[in-house]
């Protein structure tokens, strides 16, 4: 991600699991390159182990699919 998209983003919506680079690495990726882009993370494979991972690598949600579409806003809203 260039640094102009950087500027122009909110928040991520990453899957757990991502072809390539999982929402965990890029997580750790963004934090290593000093990225405060806020990230929520979704799965249908998650547990209480990649919750915490993902909260602790900087998500500011872990959401286990289905959801329902508020609390996916929500999430992004940073409620």
């Amino acid at each position: 991600m260039s640094s102009s998209q950087q500027e122009n983003t909110g928040c991520l919506v990453l899957d757990l699991r991502m072809g390539g680079m999982n929402g965990l690495e890029l997580l750790g990726h963004l934090a290593a390159t000093g990225s405060r882009i806020p990230a929520v993370i979704l799965t249908a494979h998650g547990d209480d182990e990649a919750r915490q991972r993902s909260l602790e690598a900087g998500a500011v949600a872990f959401l286990g699919k289905p959801f329902p579409a508020d609390t996916l806003l929500d999430a992004v809203r940073g409620r």
